[in-house]
């Protein structure tokens, strides 16, 4: 009976004789190898990660040079070369995923920062063309010094009176969108001009020559007539008769604010401004003539 069959029959095992003294392998010679040549090719894999391909491959070279008369050492040899190349080329293929992921990400911002770019140029362009589109206006108020301002203020209001009087501008137009013409900032006014269009260009063309009036790129009596009134310019002077001439005058000598104006005695004691035609063309006369002088 087999040292088995008599444990199994028994349940107490013989003495050890030489016969049952042999010993037992856990694994085999075939079981040890493999484990040997897995736990090598781990190796190899952890020095490819680490060194590199090259250092694995020379590892293996100098591991092939003592086994190579090992029995089956070829067949694990080629498994192990596999093992590396595989590896070897997941890793290249992840780096190319991530590079690619990369890549795409950098374009996507890219392309979303052409967007806002795009988005704001557009704006920009938009509010560029707003602002050309708008006509421009006379530059003639003076803004940080309060005094003044209300001084300019007030021979603009006198204006204002003056051309309503005279028939220059419609009922309708505004003391503020009047205003707004001597503000420089690019705006329609809405006022309606009811006099000649010669009247109105020469008007302008000799408000632009006033030291009073700031000069402006791109605004000239023509664009303002064109683009703030909607009208055709026309400089011909013969066409202005000797009123039109006398109120133009007037018109410069009110907004100088250097230049006096009258008050007079209202009938309740109010003061204001004596702005008769009267007084301010003898008052225009005399200061040119002092100034000839």
């Amino acid at each position: 009976m087999s040292f088995q069959e008599d444990f199994l029959h028994s349940g107490q095992p013989r003495p050890a004789t030489n016969e049952t003294a042999q010993p037992q392998l856990l694994f085999s010679i075939d079981q040890i190898k493999s484990m040997f040549y897995q736990d090598f090719e781990n190796r190899l894999l952890q020095i490819r990660k680490s060194h590199g391909i090259d250092r694995a491959q020379k590892t293996l070279n100098a591991f092939d040079l003592v086994l190579i008369g090992q029995q089956d050492w070829g067949f694990y040899k080629k498994k192990i070369m596999n093992c590396l190349e595989d590896a070897e080329l997941q890793e290249k293929m992840k780096k190319e995923q991530q590079e690619q992921m990369l890549n795409d990400r950098m374009l996507e911002m890219l392309d979303r920062k052409k967007k806002r770019k795009t988005k704001s140029t557009k704006t920009e362009t938009k509010i560029g063309k707003a602002l050309v589109d708008k006509p421009m206006t006379l530059k003639y108020y003076r803004h940080g010094n309060n005094s003044l301002l209300m001084k300019q203020r007030n021979r603009v209001m006198l204006v204002f009176r003056k051309f309503n009087e005279w028939g220059w501008i419609d009922d309708r137009t505004t003391a503020n969108d009047f205003d707004a013409l001597f503000e420089g900032e690019p705006r329609h006014c809405n006022i309606t001009w009811t006099g000649s269009t010669t009247l109105l260009t020469i008007l302008l063309q000799e408000l632009l020559k006033q030291p009073y009036i700031e000069k402006q790129t791109g605004c000239s009596a023509k664009s303002l007539v064109e683009k703030q009134f909607g009208m055709t310019p026309n400089s011909d002077k013969s066409r202005l008769d000797g009123d039109a001439e006398t109120r133009i005058s007037i018109t410069l000598y009110i907004l100088d604010i250097s230049n006096p104006i009258p008050e007079r005695q209202g009938r309740d004691n109010n003061n204001e401004y004596d702005t008769s035609d009267t007084t301010l063309k003898l008052l225009g006369d005399k200061l040119r003539s002092t100034k000839a002088v």
